[in-house]
């Protein structure tokens, strides 16, 4: 008996060891819309004269995977351009900012071709620019959020649909009106295979 079980562990640990496709490494790029939330500081009725809308970025580093019988591990790095749009009085404000991101998501995999996952993201200001202004001194220099998405694979091309949202808020002023911030983005990226 304990041999037999000897045997199946270690099936079941070389399965997936010695499997092909049980790591996976390569670039992703994509691009990403992203807004910030906005809600007024306190004793601050400003926040009525803005209109938020859209801010479309991009983002590029690398990916790698661990499949492990049905789950996976998908750990990125990624280096990215988000911000927000806002008008004020018929004046356009934007703000610019350029991240590093480490999303660190688990999923569970469906015929080694679609996937779904979820998973917290930790990101790192590099800069932040209100126009040419550097706003940075109004933005915290890490923030934790979270991401809930799906994927597909195709080859060996895999291609992710994200909501990325925050835990924690963001930045505390834009268009010169004090603000309690936070962000939302969805995130269309794509990876390719190299390993």
């Amino acid at each position: 008996m304990k041999k037999i079980l000897i045997v199946l562990l270690c099936f079941f640990i070389s399965v997936p060891l010695t499997h092909a496709s049980f790591f996976k490494m390569g670039p992703r790029v994509g691009t990403s819309v992203s807004q910030i939330k906005m809600s007024p500081a306190p004793g601050n009725t400003a926040l009525a004269d803005l209109q938020p809308g859209n801010y479309w970025g991009y983002h590029m580093g690398a990916f790698t995977r661990f499949n492990l019988l049905l789950c996976h591990i998908q750990p990125e790095i990624l280096l990215t351009s988000t911000g927000a749009r806002c008008k004020k009085n018929d004046k356009i404000f934007e703000l610019s900012c350029t991240k590093l991101a480490i999303p660190a998501m688990v999923g569970l995999s469906f015929f080694s071709v679609f996937r779904i996952q979820l998973g917290p993201v930790f990101s790192w200001l590099l800069c932040a620019k209100e126009g040419r202004k550097n706003v940075r001194e109004h933005y915290k220099s890490m923030t934790i959020g979270w991401q809930a998405g799906l994927g597909i694979d195709i080859w060996k091309i895999g291609i992710d649909l994200k909501y990325d949202g925050s835990l924690s808020k963001f930045g505390n002023k834009i268009a010169g009106i004090s603000t309690n911030d936070s962000y939302a983005q969805w995130i269309l990226s794509v990876g390719f295979n190299i390993i």
